[in-house]
């Protein structure tokens, strides 16, 4: 590829990322209690009339304009996604998430194999992890992602469309897709997809599109922790980060009893949790943090990094970091 063609696509993989961000965190954010775990509802999914897909309706234009060709998948002559105007994009990704979790997950093979729109499918992907933020999936849409990702559910998905549907599960950062990655990691053998794997699961305690960490998540990360389901070397640090970033009491101190506590972990965990004391971020850790604090001496170097972490502590309702 020259050089021209590696700033072309680029800037493309770039500009279906900032729509897909737009429109992950167009939704208006859940009200909370700072610093608490998630205790509201999700939304339920959007229901949509499958006679009439919305993704097949004409694209809307300006007067004047030329009219772009309808939503057709299998039409060689639709403008790729990338070099549609952005109000289109944004338009097209606004429709798709008025589908159900089966259709969108359907739409981004449409994209991969019909139309080769790759832009289009990358925007869908990380549109549908952030649906799966607010939708929890049901058991049949779970089962299909592990089918699909083991190979035994479609026999035409390339080692790329699983990679796909790992990134969707690992993006979507909820108890139901980390607890799915846990269970898969020691039956993927490929060494790319198990590389995703373990991101995903090392980014669960990230905040949301909402911009809250979700304590929720814990359970999964919690369990693997005590009893780690793959042998993998790069498993331990990955749970260890996710307890960190996510806050929750319980995996803070879980990874300070292992940092700390002599004897109650093994040197791999020690390890591990030694090196994320200072991802700890979140406000709900404070009183665990603090009760271990208060027991040390000033000047021990356990004392130290313990006090590191209130620095850190960040609400993003009140846009300030809070000590």
């Amino acid at each position: 590829m020259t050089s021209k063609g590696r700033l072309i696509a680029a800037a493309a993989c770039v500009g279906a990322a900032l729509v897909a961000v737009y429109l992950w965190r167009g939704a208006k954010p859940v009200e909370r209690n700072p610093g608490s775990a998630q205790t509201e509802p999700r939304s339920k999914a959007v229901k949509i009339d499958r006679s009439a897909s919305p993704l097949d309706s004409a694209p809307s234009q300006k007067s004047g304009e030329q009219p772009l060709a309808p939503f057709e998948p299998n039409s060689p002559n639709y403008p790729a996604f990338i070099r549609l105007p952005i109000e289109e994009r944004i338009r097209i990704g606004e429709e798709f998430k008025k589908l159900d979790l089966d259709a969108m997950f359907d739409a981004i093979l449409a994209a991969t194999r019909a139309e080769r729109d790759l832009s289009k499918a990358d925007t869908f992907g990380t549109l549908l992890a952030g649906q799966l933020q607010i939708r929890p999936p049901d058991a049949q849409f779970l089962n299909r992602l592990r089918g699909f990702i083991l190979g035994s559910g479609d026999p035409a998905a390339s080692e790329a469309e699983k990679t796909t549907a790992i990134g969707i599960l690992g993006g979507a950062m909820t108890k139901e897709s980390t607890a799915l990655l846990l269970e898969l990691l020691p039956m993927i053998s490929d060494a790319e997809r198990r590389v995703y794997a373990i991101n995903g699961i090392s980014n669960a305690g990230n905040s949301h599109g909402d911009g809250y960490f979700h304590e929720e998540v814990l359970p999964p990360l919690i369990t693997a922790w005590q009893n780690p389901p793959d042998p993998d070397p790069r498993l331990i640090p990955a749970l260890a980060r996710a307890m960190a970033r996510l806050g929750a009491p319980e995996g803070v101190e879980a990874v300070l009893s292992a940092a700390f506590d002599a004897g109650t972990a093994s040197a791999e965990k020690k390890a591990a949790a030694e090196k994320v004391i200072g991802e700890i971020a979140t406000r709900n850790c404070v009183l665990v943090v603090s009760s271990r604090l208060v027991r040390q001496q000033p000047t021990s170097d356990q004392a130290r990094l313990l006090a590191t972490i209130f620095p850190a502590q960040w609400d993003p309702k009140l846009g300030i970091h809070v000590t």
